[in-house]
């Protein structure tokens, strides 16, 4: 677990550095604006470098706002981190930074989402298996689950997202587990407690995949599966789109709460865009991202463990046709 010591370094370094982002990169907006303008006319790509420049800038002015509504609300509440108006603030601050900057996404690039299988989200508690293919899909579970079908998001996500500071602050106050790879038994002890003391407006959120797509993570993953002699193998060598899932992270869950239902969402539109800079070469302008849920319920859910990675990765092989289909397009 991390020494609060270690959180308040990072945020001490975070913090300030968006500060000074922020102050340079306004003080700079009109001979950037200019710069971006000049080049996009040069060489045109639907004025790619200009919504890319003007997302950076969206992007600073939440994260100083993000920071600025976390400190009031913790001197609101006097610190109270176990009170329940501070979970609810913090929230509420959680779903309105991500929804908000989803909607300069949408807005800035011409992007337009298309979502369907959304009755399946109607009631929970729900385990929610999600695609990983972007930065930009951890804001998916917020903006299209839970805040049409008001669930309360518990996250499992990777530890450097910390760096983020909006994410770490408020992150941390809420129920999330940041999972650092590679400490196999405590991570999956970390996924094993957010399944806890839940109740019907929860929604735990999970990437089996554990990291994004590439060929070569494909091929180290598999590899992994035949220097073991997976009876897994067969199904994960039709996976062409997707990882082979991580199975440690999903049967803690399943285990510690074997009567929930489980969620998946396959979803396609958000390749190639990986980092800020991506946004720069014109990749997601117009694009249409669409996604698909589907719901199995826990009386469908195989209960002995080597039945239910089987049932996991024949979901998943789902997860990756549906993906195969459905290639990233323009609107």
């Amino acid at each position: 677990m991390e020494r609060m010591s270690q959180r308040w370094k990072r945020r001490a370094i975070t913090v300030s550095a968006t500060g000074v982002a922020a102050l340079v990169f306004y003080g700079l907006l009109p001979a950037l604006l200019l710069c971006s303008l000049t080049l996009d006319t040069i060489a045109p790509k639907r004025l790619a470098r200009t919504r890319g420049l003007l997302f950076v800038g969206w992007l600073l002015t939440l994260e100083c706002l993000g920071i600025a509504a976390a400190t009031a609300n913790w001197l609101y509440t006097g610190g109270g981190y176990a009170s329940e108006t501070f979970l609810r603030h913090n929230m509420r601050l959680q779903y309105w930074w991500c929804s908000t900057l989803t909607a300069g996404l949408k807005r800035l690039f011409s992007v337009a989402y298309e979502f369907t299988g959304s009755e399946h989200l109607e009631a929970g508690p729900l385990f929610l298996f999600i695609r990983h293919v972007s930065t930009a899909d951890t804001l998916l579970p917020i903006t299209e689950v839970a805040l049409p079908h008001a669930f309360r998001t518990r996250y499992v996500l990777k530890s450097e997202l910390q760096w983020d500071p909006c994410l770490d602050i408020v992150g941390n106050r809420l129920q999330n587990a940041f999972i650092r790879r590679g400490q196999g038994a405590s991570e999956v002890e970390s996924i094993r407690k957010l399944a806890q003391e839940i109740d019907p407006s929860t929604l735990i959120v999970l990437y089996p995949e554990g990291t994004r797509f590439s060929e070569s993570r494909r091929e180290r993953r598999l590899q992994q599966l035949r220097d073991r002699s997976d009876p897994k193998l067969g199904l994960a060598e039709q996976m062409t789109h997707t990882l082979p899932p991580h199975v440690g992270g999903p049967l803690a869950l399943l285990e510690e709460q074997p009567h929930v239902d489980v969620v998946f969402f396959a979803h396609a539109g958000l390749e190639g865009i990986r980092t800020v800079a991506d946004l720069f070469n014109g990749t997601l302008i117009g694009r249409s991202v669409k996604g698909h849920f589907w719901r199995v319920s826990a009386k469908d859910i195989p209960k002995e463990s080597t039945q239910q990675q089987l049932w996991l990765f024949e979901q998943w092989l789902q997860v990756d046709e549906w993906v195969g289909k459905h290639p990233p397009s323009a609107k």
